[in-house]
């Protein structure tokens, strides 16, 4: 008998065999499923960044391309049913705008929120710059004044003369009948105990001591007015059952209360109201906003007055008229003059209204595609040219502003000086010190380039090093020589920004200085290039190796840049493609969603349950950075609104939560501290940077369902750990979909 027929003779053989094939053809497809995978991964490995920034920036536009999309087929419907000519309503796009945008302001500023956004402009525009430092010092007077009053009040002949004067204020109550006394001569009379006792009391708080004896006497004092009033309920046996049911319903509804009060404290409503302090701030220090207010406010009534009375009404017909009779009169001109084949023409145009409303209708996703891709592009250029030019011209001003400050020496600085080095400083020896530093740094320099050269003749290296010491010491003299014209000049006159700038950015002016340092140093640079040039004739191996070195540090830095160009070309090319091809659904969403096997009892469900969860998290956590980056930037705008570095920083540091970005007050507050000397202001600007991090950080984290403050932060560390400063938006999404999975899973599990 053969091997192939002692398999097959018994069944559990066949079936072991069949099993044993079985195994085998699965590893097999297995393996290349994996081979093939692991194929496409190397292949895409360049674009896998690219493709995965464009599915995550794709998920925060989609919603506006639906938004642009609902907005176009409105105002499409909108024209057919007012049968206006589409080109009509093109030109009246603006007023329309506009006529909404005045109708909206006027609901708002007719609300609740109206009235106190106008009180509020009004408390600004009345405490000013001047009077709130003012009151500061107010407060900071009355708080010292406090301090003494306290402090008066605990000496040891106070305290006696307050007891006997107890004592003689308790005798008079005595000898007076109860029903005669004077209650409010008595009151007044005991004034200065309680005065006398909340200060007592007061100073055992130690610093806190003005904190709670104000405390103390505000809470008396508006309990004694009648604004803090309780009235006492009297417990009754019979009605104990109604009381406790009563309390029984109140609960639930002081729970929603609750519930209430903390879902209007969300990080929306904190951002609503840091933006509009910004345009307040705004309103009170450019007077043409309230101009311009109220020109809307008087534009919108007289609007709508005109509207009720049938005024516009009446506008419309009379202009439709005056058109009709225009029409009427150029009839005959326009058929004389103008050719037939011109005539039909125009004619054609003017009645294909309708076919270009639909050829318009069938573009609008590539429209809205192409209008949000414009704004993502435009909005990043401006937002990068802008942040560009603010950093170059703070960090030109703070350049100048310390050499200008190291050439003053100003007494603080050698106060600190001398107890630095123990009174052993005299003003002079800063600029010997200066002296001593640039001359170590010319001989380290001039060292590195004698054995940069490598030169073995020890001749021509120290020529060398005598002409490049030459040379740095005239340009030093240069330097000097333009720091003293530049405050010299800058103590005469002040220029402004754009001057300022100029100087940093003018090719001009950066030519004419080059020329002139080439003149000054002309005998100076022709002896270094002979000795460079003698050097070069006898180490032409060494010079090729510093070339080659050079060109491969360029050809690496071209190609990196290469690779940048096809990075963005592949993400611009990856998010218009999904942004087009999705129409009422996001496509890798409807890619993710076909995967499911479609089943009517539980995959169904958790199909219209997973999708949209996962899609939420992600577009999640790119709303959660914008909101903190943008809330942050408008506080420290509030607050310190010349430092935009200081801005910028808050920005990046609430959107990549590497540093908390209330840190970054810690500059305003020595700025305010020690340059203005300003105590109370510098406590102040402290105070408020550090609030958010109290309430507003939890608020916005809490937008991120189901996951806890701290969990979130975590996830922002690993993933920038792990992935770099995209791992900030890629590990929280992580996160978020892990949680939507576990629930999703949760849900099923339990049904």
């Amino acid at each position: 008998m053969s091997l192939v027929e002692q398999l097959m003779s018994g069944s559990d053989r066949w079936v072991a065999l069949q099993f044993a094939f079985y195994n085998t053809l699965l590893l097999a497809l297995t393996g290349m499923c994996l081979t093939g995978l692991y194929a496409v991964y190397k292949m895409m490995y360049m674009f896998l960044t690219p493709l995965l920034w464009a599915t995550l920036i794709g998920t925060i536009l989609f919603p506006f391309k639906k938004r642009f999309n609902s907005a176009i087929n409105a105002w499409l419907s909108r024209v057919d049913n007012d049968e206006t000519p589409l080109l009509v309503a093109v030109v009246l796009i603006p007023y329309d705008t506009f006529i909404s945008a005045t109708d909206l302001f006027l609901i708002y500023l007719a609300r609740r929120e109206g009235i106190m956004i106008l009180g509020a402009y009004l408390v600004l525009k009345v405490l000013n710059y001047i009077t709130f430092v003012a009151l500061l010092h107010l407060l900071g007077d009355l708080y010292q004044n406090t301090d003494h009053i306290i402090l008066f009040c605990t000496r040891t002949w106070v305290s006696i003369l307050m007891m006997l004067y107890l004592a003689a204020f308790v005798g008079w109550l005595y000898v007076q009948e109860q029903h005669s006394i004077n209650k409010k001569l008595a009151r007044l009379i005991s004034l200065p105990l309680w005065f006398f006792g909340i200060a007592k009391v007061s100073s055992f708080f130690g610093p806190f001591n003005v904190i709670v004896m104000s405390g103390i006497s505000a809470t008396l004092i508006t309990v004694a007015a009648g604004i803090l009033t309780w009235e006492e309920v009297k417990a009754d046996p019979e009605k104990a059952g109604d009381i406790s049911s009563k309390e029984a319903e109140q609960k639930p509804a002081e729970d929603n209360k609750e519930k209430t009060l903390d879902q209007e404290l969300t990080g929306d409503f904190y951002l609503q109201a840091i933006l509009g302090l910004c345009a307040l701030e705004f309103a009170v220090r450019h007077d043409f906003v309230p101009v311009c207010v109220l020109f809307l406010a008087v534009f919108t009534v007289l609007r709508r007055i005109g509207v009720e009375i049938g005024v516009q009404t009446g506008l419309t017909k009379k202009c439709c008229a005056i058109w009709e009779q225009f029409h009427e009169i150029t009839k005959q001109f326009v058929h004389v003059t103008v050719a037939g084949p011109l005539r039909n023409y125009f004619k054609f145009i003017f009645s294909s209204d309708q076919m270009m409303k639909n050829s318009l209708r069938r573009a609008v996703d590539d429209f809205s595609t192409v209008l949000v891709m414009l704004l993502l592009i435009f909005g990043s250029l401006f937002v990068t040219v802008l942040v560009a030019f603010q950093v170059h011209g703070e960090v030109a001003h703070l350049s100048r502003l310390g050499a200008n400050l190291l050439a003053q020496q100003p007494d603080w600085m050698l106060d600190y000086a001398r107890g630095y080095t123990g009174n052993q400083l005299e003003k002079s020896d800063i600029d010997n010190y200066v002296e001593q530093g640039y001359l170590k740094g010319r001989e380290w320099l001039a060292a590195n380039v004698r054995s940069f050269i490598g030169t073995q003749d020890p001749v021509k290296g120290e020529l060398l090093e005598k002409e490049v010491i030459e040379l740095l010491d005239k340009l030093y003299g240069m330097w000097g020589d333009r720091n003293e014209t530049s405050i010299s000049s800058s103590d005469s006159a002040t220029k402004d920004w754009m001057s300022n700038l100029e100087v940093f950015t003018s090719i001009s002016t950066l030519r004419e200085e080059m020329v002139e340092l080439i003149k000054a140093n002309v005998d100076t640079i022709m002896s270094i290039a002979q000795s460079v040039w003698s050097f070069t004739a006898g180490n032409i191996s060494t010079l090729g190796t510093v070339l080659f070195t050079i060109l491969a540090i360029v050809i690496n830095f071209g190609l990196e840049l290469f690779n940048f160009f096809i990075e963005i070309t592949v993400f611009l090319t990856t998010l218009y493609y999904l942004l087009a091809s999705s129409q009422d659904i996001w496509l890798p969403t409807k890619w993710l969603s076909d995967t499911l096997p479609p089943s009517h009892d539980t995959t169904g469900s958790a199909r219209l349950y997973i999708i949209p969860a996962i899609e939420k998290a992600i577009s999640g956590v790119f709303v959660l950075s914008a909101k903190m980056s943008l809330f942050y930037e408008q506080i420290l705008d509030i607050s310190n609104e010349n430092s935009v570095e200081f801005q910028l920083l808050a920005a990046v540091f609430a959107s990549v939560p590497v540093i908390a970005p209330c840190f970054v007050c810690i500059f305003g507050f020595l700025e305010l501290y020690l340059a203005e000397h300003e105590t109370a202001a510098a406590l102040l600007f402290l105070l408020t940077s550090l609030a958010p991090k109290v309430f507003a950080d939890t608020a916005f984290y809490n937008e991120l369902r189901g996951s806890h403050p701290y969990v979130t932060g975590l996830a922002i560390i690993g993933g920038i750990y792990w992935l770099g400063l995209q791992g900030a938006i890629i590990g929280p999404i992580l996160l978020c979909s892990m949680i939507v999975l576990l629930n999703v899973y949760k849900k099923f599990a339990c049904a």
